[in-house]
């Protein structure tokens, strides 16, 4: 940024001392240094470089010059910038003019701040040495939370407020413990005061305390569908989502989430940005040896989306209760917000239809048919939970094989032939009218953020088995009840954020997920 002065100037004849010349040169020096002083205070704690949105959204509130890093030591496996966003996460790649620099900053040896310090009246956190600049950034302390039953635990001397969604017991403030492979923001105190510490997956995965845990994929989508439609604006702190307060929820459930920023590792520098935009928080759940999985809320959506990221990366985490996730079908709607099922005067919820377990699914009416708007969780023989662990079955329904699934159906309904998917995707693709009609069909906040449910049917993202498990969290798989000429084989649809495709066959012994149609 360029700083300009504008100079009076001095008519023919005016005459000046040394001494008064010396005075105003000296009066200017500081002016100047002063505002290049507030302008770096402004700048650390306004603006960021790398921001989590999907490559077509338009320019967040932070500036595009605003780039901070710090050197780290980091392991081999670490991406290089280029490659810190990964294609699938429709996050924004850094810019290559990015420029590396020392923050000015020391880092604490410990950050956790005594019980003293923590605000009784609302549990959160602060710090007397924290400042408040002319950003939006405040210490947590200024902030009050809906009126609620709110809980209490202490760890490690600092204090943190708890609050119950549905039925999961959830931290309402970010983790500030700090343990090895954890950092502050730009490696100032301060930032931990205000937003909690930031921590690589290996790290995120040993902070909770006792009795709680990081919360996995299916914790969150549990919560999601507790809190319901626009779930990110409803998760949103009040305050504090960038300068002009465009990002701010209503924080309707209690959790308050507040933008922290990240830091995303190059080589050994780890690069800090999005500070008043983006908050983005570590599942348990690794991918490969190099990234694993998290979940981003961003200041211009209204869901939340899981996206991947690398684990030497640096993202916020939020503590469970250690109970295990319960099924979709038990998790409570808020009274505060709306109701989990996306409807439109194009499609209605007409009611609900029972397995035979007395498992019970929402039916809404899409055209002319009438779907079944969850996956099948109908347990029989020859079906199956992904990597065979039954929490996962509880809100990503049953992988069943083909033989399976063609009687798994509830009484009234059965598996939809390949011309029923195909109704399904011309209305869908009529209602979109943008050529990617399964943005109509899939469930907010889990893949991409034009996904919009405009149809109610709710698609997860539940994998596959075809000889091992995968493409858990990132594609759909429907068996249909059409056959092709073997008999061997059998038509299905997927559908993932990129691409959809209706029609092509696997093997019978494949397993898959099920949908059920209105006979």
């Amino acid at each position: 940024m360029k700083l300009g002065f504008m100079n009076s100037e001095l008519g023919t004849g005016t005459r000046f001392s040394v001494t008064l010349a010396s005075l105003v040169f000296s009066l200017s020096s500081f002016v100047f240094f002063t505002a290049c002083t507030d302008y770096q205070e402004e700048f650390e704690n306004a603006f960021g470089a790398l921001e989590y949105v999907h490559e077509s959204s338009d320019s967040a509130p932070e500036s595009s010059d605003g780039k901070t890093a710090t050197k780290e030591k980091s392991s081999s496996s670490a991406k290089s910038s280029s490659s810190v966003a990964p294609a699938s996460s429709g996050t924004a790649p850094m810019s290559s003019e990015t420029v590396p620099t020392q923050s000015s900053e020391k880092s604490s040896s410990s950050s956790a701040k005594s019980s003293s310090s923590a605000e009784s009246s609302s549990s959160a956190k602060s710090s007397s040495s924290a400042k408040s600049s002319s950003s939006s950034i405040a210490p947590l302390s200024s902030y009050n939370p809906p009126a609620g039953d709110y809980g209490e635990i202490e760890y490690k001397g600092q204090k943190y407020r708890t609050v119950t969604i549905g039925d999961q017991e959830w931290m309402a403030e970010n983790l500030n413990f700090e343990v090895s492979g954890s950092s502050c923001y730009r490696d100032s105190t301060k930032y931990c005061d205000m937003r909690g510490r930031l921590y690589s997956w290996k790290a995120a995965t040993t902070a909770c305390p006792e009795g709680w845990r990081l919360p996995d994929s299916t914790d969150w989508a549990v919560l999601f569908k507790s809190v319901g439609t626009d779930a990110a604006t409803h998760l949103k702190a009040t305050s504090g989502w960038d300068s002009n307060a465009n990002g701010n929820g209503d924080d309707a459930v209690g959790f308050s989430v507040f933008p922290a920023g990240g830091g995303s590792m190059s080589g050994d520098v780890l690069y800090y940005s999005s500070l008043t935009s983006g908050a983005v928080f570590w599942t348990n759940e690794k991918i490969s040896d190099t990234e694993a999985w998290s979940v981003n809320i961003y200041w211009k959506n209204n869901d939340p989306e899981f996206i991947e990221g690398n684990i030497n990366d640096r993202r916020s985490v939020r503590c469970i209760k250690g109970a295990k996730p319960l099924s979709s079908s038990s998790a409570k709607s808020s009274s505060s917000v709306v109701s989990s099922s996306s409807t439109t005067v194009s499609s209605s919820s007409i009611g609900k239809v029972k397995d035979r377990a007395g498992n019970e699914y929402p039916v809404v009416q899409i055209g002319e048919q009438y779907w079944i708007a969850e996956n099948l969780n109908y347990k029989t023989e020859n079906s199956y939970c992904y990597d065979d662990q039954e929490s996962n079955c509880e809100i990503y329904g049953r992988l069943y094989t083909w033989d399976a699934a063609m009687t798994a159906c509830p009484d009234g309904y059965r598996l939809p032939s390949q011309d029923d998917i195909s109704i399904l995707w011309d209305y869908a693709n009529q209602m979109d009218g943008n050529s990617r009609p399964q943005d109509v069909l899939w469930v907010n906040g889990t893949w991409d953020a034009r996904a919009n449910n405009k149809t109610g049917f709710s698609a997860y993202p539940g994998g596959r088995w075809n000889g091992s498990y995968g493409q858990w969290l990132m594609r759909a798989y429907f068996w249909t009840s059409t056959e092709v000429n073997d008999n061997k084989n059998a038509h299905y649809l997927m559908m993932d954020d990129l691409n959809a495709t209706v029609g092509p066959s696997w093997p019978k012994n494949y397993r898959l997920s099920v949908r059920c149609v209105k006979n």
